[in-house]
């Protein structure tokens, strides 16, 4: 089962229409050894959850390292693929190759989602086993296979029992970067929010999100005025390391009380962050981006609790 903090190589995008060619990509992808999302071995995981939200979650993640979409007149015209789509856009801020377009027919794909100097592929020039080396080759150095695939009929289970224990550095990769973890955080939290707040409409609360590349800001009106507003902002002079939290109400002024500070996870082996929350006290916990941002949704939704009864 996949879960938002698994690593994916790709995650493909497409259109139901060419989902048989797009099936035929993935397998020839995992023989390779690339790690790919596809929608269709996720029902568990998708199972009684909000569809669009947890894909917004695995095509904007951190932990997807390339998302391919397979750009069609269908797929431009789909609401859930171009949902994808925008979510893949907000990582492609920080990440510019980080969407690798593929065109399945003669379609014009507006200037706001590709760029007239992107460079892509067109499906017509490529069989799914060629495309898939073409992913390979563009995503990995030399071209080499990222895991060790044996048949089935030929597999060392010892082998790949011995691989996977081996004992690697608890030690930061190169790859880690506290700035670029700050800012991922930041745009996956104020995209979740721009998802998420509508949905408390329905208790007579209506929210405003503002999002930019250094705050997200949530400000929860009841009956027209504001009941509370929550802050996370790059920091600034001795906090430049941290993003701050202020959570207060009516209106945030001045004061903040808390931080997250970037961290790698040396267990888990990703980027996390460790959130300081002074106005609550106790452990300061280390966290995915999504466990963030349900901790921050959580101190507002407490609060609406208690001034409501």
């Amino acid at each position: 089962m996949t879960t938002l903090n698994d690593n994916h190589d790709i995650a493909v995008s497409f259109s139901g229409a060419q989902r048989a060619y797009v099936e035929e990509v993935v397998r020839e992808c995992r023989k390779l050894g690339l790690k790919v999302f596809y929608d269709l071995d996720e029902q568990v995981m998708l199972w009684g959850r909000n569809v669009i939200t947890e894909l917004r979650k695995i095509y904007s993640s951190v932990n997807t390292r390339y998302v391919v979409p397979f750009l069609s007149r269908e797929y431009l015209a789909g609401a859930y693929p171009m949902d994808e789509f925008r979510a893949a856009l907000i990582r492609a801020i920080d990440q510019e190759d980080f969407i690798l377009p593929v065109l399945m027919d003669d379609v014009e794909v507006p200037v706001e989602y590709l760029s007239p100097a992107t460079i892509y592929l067109r499906s017509a020039d490529y069989s799914p086993d060629r495309l898939a080396r073409a992913i390979l080759e563009r995503i990995t150095p030399g071209g080499r296979q990222v895991w060790p695939v044996p048949s089935v009929e030929n597999s060392d289970v010892s082998l790949m029992s011995r691989s996977s224990s081996l004992q690697l550095p608890k030690l930061a990769p190169t790859r880690f970067s506290a700035e670029s973890t700050m800012d991922e955080a930041l745009q996956y939290i104020g995209m979740r929010f721009t998802a998420e707040v509508p949905a408390l409409e329905e208790y007579g609360f209506r929210s405003h999100v503002r999002a930019s590349a250094g705050e997200v800001s949530v400000l929860v009106e009841a009956r027209g005025r504001p009941a509370c507003e929550l802050k996370v902002a790059r920091g600034e002079s001795v906090w430049s390391g941290a993003l701050t939290v202020a959570f207060q109400w009516p209106r945030v002024s001045d004061g903040v009380n808390g931080f997250v500070r970037p961290e790698w996870d040396s267990e888990a082996r990703v980027a996390k962050l460790r959130f300081q929350d002074m106005s609550m006290g106790g452990a300061d916990p280390l966290l995915t981006a999504e466990e963030l941002f349900d901790a921050l949704w959580d101190k507002i939704v407490k609060f609406l609790e208690q001034t409501a009864r």
